[in-house]
């Protein structure tokens, strides 16, 4: 977590002289695993959620860090319109 942080500050820190960062308190959720068909707990655990919060970004910057989506990789990709008007037309002249 600090190496992302100190990362992004870093990043940041090309665009803005002034970057400041600073974390929360770490929001912790109990979780309870059950036997089968049964109340009674199997196993009991505690998982922290850490925040560092980042300011002073410079104007126009937008900065989201989160785990990776499948579904996101498409919109990655800016469609070369000419090019796919040269391969059709290829593939037309093949043909």
């Amino acid at each position: 977590m600090e190496r992302y942080e100190k990362y992004a500050r870093f990043a940041l820190g090309k665009w803005s002289k002034n970057v400041t960062s600073f974390p929360l308190p770490p929001k912790k959720t109990m979780y309870k695993t059950y036997h089968p068909s049964s109340t009674k707990a199997k196993a009991e655990f505690e998982l922290s959620k850490y925040c560092r919060i980042v300011r002073n970004l410079p104007e126009g910057i937008e900065m989201v860090l989160q785990e990776n989506d499948p579904q996101l990789e498409e919109s990655r990709y800016v469609a070369n319109l000419e090019m796919e008007t040269l391969q059709s037309e290829l593939e037309k002249l093949t043909k």
